[in-house]
């Protein structure tokens, strides 16, 4: 026979399961919304001839953050860094070394802006 207690116990997991669903599907629909919006951004900018590949790097930053993360990732385009698979090891470094010489530039450009 099932008392009182373990009905009201069973009640407050089924409630407490239910808020946890309820916030987890949420949470999965904002993403699938971000991520359509994200890649949406992405396909235009590539039609009107920006030069994004479109990899599960860009994918994923798109999807996590929404539109705001594809336009960064326009704009890291438009800079010369871009989210592209090496093809091997060397040109893997070549585009640390290209990333790492953009950023000082951009450091050294931002200074000269500041100082003046």
């Amino acid at each position: 026979m099932v008392t009182g207690i373990e009905l009201g116990v069973g009640s407050v997991l089924l409630v407490v399961g239910m808020v946890f669903i309820r916030r987890i599907l949420a949470a999965l629909k904002t993403l699938a919304g971000n991520a359509v919006g994200g890649v949406a951004v992405l396909l235009i900018a590539e039609w009107f001839g920006a030069g994004i590949a479109l990899t599960p790097l860009s994918v994923a930053v798109s999807a996590l953050v929404g539109i705001p993360g594809a336009i960064l990732l326009v704009m890291f385009s438009f800079g010369g860094i871009e989210f592209a698979r090496p093809v091997n090891d060397m040109i893997s470094h070549l585009t640390v070394d290209q990333i790492y010489e953009n950023i000082r530039q951009l450091i050294a450009t931002s200074q000269q802006f500041i100082i003046r």
